[in-house]
């Protein structure tokens, strides 16, 4: 089995493999990353989607928006290359959609407008909708492939040795007012002196109010009525008429041996796994806080529910370990091994190096391939007569 390798074990392993001494002064050990990071996206990643098991696969949902039919591919999708798009209707069913190109579109929108309800085609870095007409609350679910982390050393890392809840005001994203009118009743009708600026499900504190119960020491989960009006679940027996509100969120303190020097409130970060695949667990958060005297970060616990100790805080789009299946991380050393043997000239030892490469990429297929060896995978086919017809194609004038 083997071992996961950290950026500094992988430039161990690539110098070993290519009998680079560490006296060289050919490559640094940034050279050796930055190589490793070429080869994962030109050369370990197009072999995982070979076998088409899914590796590397992530779904986003993206909120429609009424008349709005371009929607952008995740910039972190490799290659600019997305796996599947569905509809997400406002009950939460899964709906597929249909591929066009745009000789296709005018065909298709006169014959079979449910098709073209359900359509899009790409457009440079786009997705294209052939319809905006759905409910509020429907979704465009994206899948596509993660393009792997680039790489660099652990130092510029930080990994997690504990984490604290707690509720904090929502420092990222403020809001506050002021309360004119607190009804008796459960739930309690809230009224706010301006647009409050609330949406639903999320949380408040209270301040200075005159009801019975007093509000404080409590937070309380917001059903929105309109720009004014809200209302919290918690029973009022005497009216209050003065007060004020602001948003609170949980967040999670999550406490390091060291801060990384490179770290700023400013970014954006990654959580990456320390355990095979490596995977990029969330992306693209944003840091609520950063404490230098106390090695500490803070973040919406919503954002990252799934940190745990152990696992690695980098910048966005680094990471301190190669975003593919452990069992590839050897292969990976081999192939920076080999690059680096022919920048040297060392033909005999490149070819050498080539041919243990060739034999390792054949048994990759051995794990990478046909995960799931007990259950065959059914087909079927997504566009034939019979799924048209179960999937309402043959409906005219349907939308969503």
């Amino acid at each position: 089995m083997s071992s996961i390798l950290k950026t500094d074990a992988l430039i161990k392993t690539i110098r070993r493999r290519g009998f680079i001494p560490r006296s060289q002064e050919t490559f640094t050990d940034e050279d050796f990353l930055e190589m490793a990071t070429e080869e994962i996206n030109i050369g370990l990643v197009p072999l995982i989607q070979r076998m088409h098991e899914e590796h590397l696969v992530y779904d986003i949902d993206v909120t429609l928006v009424q008349g709005k039919l371009k929607y952008p591919i995740p910039s972190r999708a490799h290659g600019d290359k997305i796996r599947d798009v569905a509809f997400v209707d406002e009950s939460g069913n899964v709906y597929e959609m249909f591929r066009y190109s745009l000789d296709d579109l005018s065909e298709f929108a006169n014959a079979y407008s449910r098709v073209v309800n359900r359509g899009f085609y790409l457009q440079n870095n786009d997705i294209i909708l052939t319809s905006s007409e759905y409910n509020v609350g429907s979704k465009l679910r994206i899948s596509f492939y993660m393009r792997p982390n680039v790489l660099v050393l652990p130092e510029k890392t930080g990994q997690i040795l504990q984490t604290i809840t707690e509720w904090q005001t929502d420092f990222l994203s403020p809001v506050s007012g002021s309360v004119s009118s607190i009804a008796i009743g459960n739930p309690s009708i809230i009224q706010t002196s301006q647009p409050h600026g609330l949406k639903n499900g999320e949380s408040v504190s209270f301040s200075g109010t005159d009801s019975t119960p007093v509000l404080s020491n409590q937070n309380y989960v917001v059903s929105v009525i309109d720009a004014t009006t809200f209302s919290i679940p918690v029973e009022v027996t005497t009216a209050g008429t003065t007060g004020s509100f602001t948003k609170v969120i949980e967040v999670v303190t999550l406490n390091f041996s060291k801060l990384p020097r490179n770290f700023s409130q400013q970014l954006k970060y990654d959580v990456i796994q320390n355990i095979s695949p490596n995977k990029i667990v969330h992306y693209d958060i944003p840091c609520n806080s950063i404490n230098n005297s106390t090695n500490s970060m803070s973040f919406e616990l919503s954002r990252i529910p799934d940190a745990v100790n152990g696992y690695y805080i980098c910048q966005a789009e680094q990471s301190c370990v190669p975003n593919i299946p452990t069992e590839l991380h050897p292969i990976l050393a081999q192939r920076v091994a080999v690059a680096c043997l022919e920048a040297m000239g060392d033909e005999q030892n490149k070819q050498s190096a080539e041919r243990k490469l060739m034999q390792m990429e054949r048994d990759a297929g051995t794990f990478l391939d046909n995960r799931v060896e007990g259950a065959q995978e059914k087909i079927r086919s997504r566009h034939s007569p019979l799924a048209q017809t179960l999937n309402g194609l043959g409906r005219r004038n349907r939308r969503w």
